[in-house]
């Protein structure tokens, strides 16, 4: 028969709880995110709330359900579920551990943690990086640009994969005139894991930033890649447009231009001459 477990993370002031396990007990001296066994009847925040109570002298709210880590024994599974949980009312009191500490998100590993709590640290960090992208935002809104995007190359080393990031770091370091380093960081924010228009707006500042520098090749090699995961962008056609002029592709390039004129201009001049444009583009034959 498996053994039923919970824990809470508790966060306060952008710090997370943890507590050391006492020496005489199973895995003494390790660290751990507060709780104890379900008992007979109880359910999850029932018996977490009963815990924390019992351990620490706080009554907490439990909220959202952050995970399940399961350790396999012969005597059947260890099953630890954590939920995130606040504080209520009562002062943190040492009942059961022998220490309790708050630490960042980023710190956690660089404790003994017990090997059913391990799993949520990931988790946490994951969750982790919205709440500091939030920080950096208000950062930005008061004026503080440089601390905003300190924060944000904080957060792009510690989660490389997140596109969102790196495209809000593109963004701040363009408006503080640091361009080589937007470039860059838009780069990262398309090899992340970026989705839908946010997507497609950093095709386009890239490949217009390609073009501001005379990076043609490059700047053309990422309009494509973008037109292939957005066939119907026009800005990126347009923009893929611009870099064929820039390499010496010009009769290409007005081609498109023309093309895209004709397409998508609302203007009652260009449309009266809208079936005409289009004919002069089905019929265009290089010089």
């Amino acid at each position: 028969m498996g053994i039923d477990v919970v824990c809470g993370i508790f966060r306060e002031n952008g710090k997370y709880l943890i507590a050391r396990r006492p020496q005489d007990a199973d895995l003494g001296g390790f660290w751990e995110f507060p709780g104890g066994k379900v008992k007979k009847g109880e359910n999850h925040p029932e018996a977490l709330q009963r815990e924390i109570y019992e351990e620490l002298r706080v009554r907490c709210q439990v909220g959202e359900k952050l995970g399940e880590s399961v350790v396999h024994q012969p005597s059947g599974d260890v099953v630890l579920t954590a939920y995130e949980a606040e504080r209520l009312s009562g002062k943190w009191t040492l009942n059961f551990h022998s220490e309790i500490r708050w630490v960042e998100a980023q710190e956690l590993r660089a404790y003994q943690m017990a090997p059913l709590d391990l799993p949520f640290i990931d988790m946490i960090l994951m969750r982790q990086w919205p709440i500091r992208l939030k920080d950096a935002l208000a950062l930005k809104d008061q004026g503080r640009i440089e601390e905003a995007i300190d924060l944000l190359y904080k957060l792009g080393d510690q989660n490389p994969g997140v596109g969102m990031i790196y495209y809000y770091l593109g963004t701040l370091l363009g408006e503080a005139n640091r361009d080589d380093e937007s470039l860059v960081a838009y780069e990262k924010a398309i090899a992340g894991d970026l989705k839908g228009s946010t997507r497609q707006q950093v095709y386009m500042g890239l490949v217009f930033s390609y073009w501001q520098r005379g990076l043609y090749q490059r700047g053309a090699d990422a309009a494509s890649k973008g037109l292939s995961e957005f066939p119907e962008a026009m800005d990126l056609r347009l923009g893929l447009a611009m870099n064929r002029f820039g390499q010496g592709n010009h009769e290409e390039a007005f081609k498109t231009v023309l093309e895209l004129l004709a397409q998508t201009s609302e203007h009652p001049d260009i449309q009266l001459y809208r079936d005409a444009l289009l004919y002069y583009l089905e019929h265009w034959k290089p010089s």
